[in-house]
């Protein structure tokens, strides 16, 4: 079997991770898999799927006609089994470009959310007439199946939900909490005592950065020994650096920017924050579980489907976040312990070699049918 991998996320990040996981995942089963990728990333997938065929193509979320008709061809030259499309914006040009081609055409959304409501209407117009011309969906949540059911159209055997996991050696690998806040301490020149909040992910919108900042005063006012340190970059840091200059005890927040080892040193922090307006299945939250790291997260995507109903909180509202933040403060020890037991259950639900051999399952049940080319 050959299979096409389509991705055009701008940034390597959690749509990037999954398609690389799943595509080492392939070729260790002796699938043939081509990614057509951004340029720029193709060092990064080499490093995580050495077996994979890696195809540089400039798109993004607005397409010329030009750039389309170059994936067709590229499609067309790498003739594939199958095509799976990845991300919102990837999943609208590319099954565009791919219509009436005779290629099974296999979509995952990874997130249905859209910031403007002219934009969610639009998407789900498109979406809705793509579905007719899609031959299977994969979703990483319920909550993304019940949408593309409910909103797009789509027919409930047409889709399967395959949630992202996590390696058996990244479930096992707890690292030393002590030397992670040694660096992170030496990092943000500080000391390494007192409590310890933090958010990992893009300062974007959507990551909710502005609402951990906005509900930072109450924390930090109720208290003294907090500190709030956010990992990543992104096109909201600007924004955020001008709102910190002006906060109330902006000394104990920290921008620690994009650091390689930020799986790890979540295990630095005493609660990993994620107020996100919009999720699919964060690898975040995944990563905290398997740092035995407690959480506290909006109720948005597959977030429900993954953590317990006291550790979230409804989304967009910052006078809530502090509320929350500060009743997970003051039970820590508890929710330390609750940790282990969530972790236990993920490093069994959430794996890796299941999320493979479900993807890859699928993949055998839609070339059994007729009327789509088969290589």
């Amino acid at each position: 079997m050959r299979v096409a991998q389509v991705y055009f996320e701008p940034r390597f990040s959690g749509i990037g991770r999954h398609v690389s996981d799943l595509a080492a995942y392939l070729t260790a089963a002796d699938v043939d898999v081509d990614v057509v990728l951004p340029p720029g990333q193709e060092a990064e997938f080499q490093r995580r799927c050495p077996a994979c065929h890696l195809w540089p193509l400039a798109m993004g979320r607005l397409e010329r006609g030009d750039q389309l008709l170059q994936l067709r061809r590229l499609v067309k030259r790498v003739s594939p089994s199958l095509v799976h499309v990845h991300g919102p914006y990837s999943g609208l040009w590319a099954r565009l470009a791919l219509l009436g081609s005779g290629w099974r055409l296999v979509y995952t959304p990874h997130v249905l959310s859209l910031r403007q409501w002219h934009w969610r209407r639009l998407h789900w117009y498109w979406e809705r007439w793509l579905a007719r011309h899609t031959d299977a969906f994969v979703t990483v949540c319920d909550a993304n199946r019940r949408l593309l059911i409910g909103r797009g159209g789509v027919l409930p055997d047409s889709v399967r939900v395959v949630r992202n996991g996590l390696s058996a050696a990244a479930w096992q690998m707890v690292s030393e909490r002590l030397v992670m806040r040694r660096q992170i301490a030496q990092a943000a020149g500080i000391d390494e005592h007192g409590l310890w909040l933090g958010q990992v992910g893009r300062l974007d919108w959507q990551k909710g950065p502005d609402l951990t900042l906005a509900a930072w005063p109450d924390v930090a006012g109720r208290w003294p020994a907090v500190h709030l340190f956010f990992w990543g970059d992104g096109p909201m840091r600007e924004e955020l650096l001008a709102v910190w200059w002006q906060l109330s005890f902006r000394e104990r927040v920290h921008f620690l920017g994009w650091r390689e080892n930020a799986a790890a040193e979540i295990a630095a922090l005493d609660l990993l924050l994620l107020p996100s307006r919009w999720e699919g299945f964060p690898y975040t939250l995944l990563e905290a579980l398997s740092q035995e790291g407690p959480v506290l997260a909006s109720t948005v995507g597959g977030v429900p489907e993954l953590l317990p109903r006291d550790w979230l909180l409804l989304p967009g509202d910052a006078s809530l976040l502090a509320m929350a933040i500060s009743r997970q403060l003051g039970r820590l020890p508890l929710l330390r312990q609750a940790a282990r037991r969530v972790k236990a259950q993920a490093a069994r639900q959430f794996t890796l070699a299941r999320q493979g051999a479900s993807v890859l399952a699928f993949y055998r049940e839609l070339r059994i049918g007729e009327g789509k080319a088969d290589s």
